[in-house]
């Protein structure tokens, strides 16, 4: 894959950034350099460079003598990381107001989640999941009407994302969402707080026990690389 000038390093973070919050590099899987530069047709400068701004975004790490791996976050960073997100999800609930043309758009994405029952059961394609997942929050944060929050909440994004992907209970995902839909729609934002805990309460226990065991039985580096680039 060759990449055109924006900056290349830019780019180049871009594209491990989807890779890796989207669960296709996965943690723990050690990045090759050497590989990327062929990959990307760049220079190992632009590489090195886009790996050490993901380490500041807490996607990368690096052993100064082995080299860059994918970040396997510990249970203590996945727990502070939830407790994070439900603070800010639960107070942003708390101050939303949301008017008619944002219950139609809920409503919209009720039937969305419906859409992404059937391909997951049919197809066991979580993608359309993920982006409904990703509205419905993201729509609880922008309600909040408070900018702090939501720069606070960006900051937090990739790793949310990341963790959104580790997780396997999709189908209990999507019940819970039409759970916090239906109770905002009729107007039980107490009720709606209640199960927005209930439901991070639980994806954050789906995400320790998938990384606490990739913690244990790491990925090698080639064939990690390999399933990217085949999935490209």
């Amino acid at each position: 894959m060759e990449v055109v000038n924006k900056s290349l390093s830019e780019q180049i973070l871009e594209i491990l950034r989807e890779r890796i919050t989207g669960f296709k590099l996965k943690p723990g899987t050690r990045i090759n350099i050497d590989e990327l530069a062929r990959e990307f047709k760049v220079s190992k400068t632009p590489v090195r460079d886009a790996l050490n701004k993901l380490i500041e975004k807490n996607l990368v790490e690096v052993n100064p003598r082995v080299g860059y791996y994918v970040k396997n976050l510990t249970k203590k960073e996945i727990e502070e990381i939830c407790e994070l997100r439900r603070v800010l999800e639960t107070y942003a609930l708390r101050k939303a107001n949301f008017n008619n043309s944002d219950k139609e758009k809920l409503k919209a994405l009720m039937q969305k989640i419906d859409q992404a029952e059937r391909v997951y059961k049919k197809k066991g394609d979580r993608h359309l999941f993920d982006e409904t997942d990703r509205e419905l929050h993201g729509m609880i944060i922008q309600k909040s009407e408070n900018r702090y929050l939501k720069k606070v909440f960006l900051q937090l994004f990739d790793l949310i994302n990341l963790l959104q992907h580790t997780h396997q209970r999709v189908m209990s995902s999507i019940e819970e969402h039409r759970k916090l839909i239906r109770a905002i729609l009729d107007g039980n934002y107490e009720d709606a707080q209640k199960i927005l805990i209930d439901h991070l309460s639980k994806v954050e226990a789906g995400s320790i026990e998938v990384l606490t065991l990739m913690r244990e039985k790491p990925l090698s580096s080639s064939a990690s690389l390999k399933k990217v680039k085949a999935a490209k």
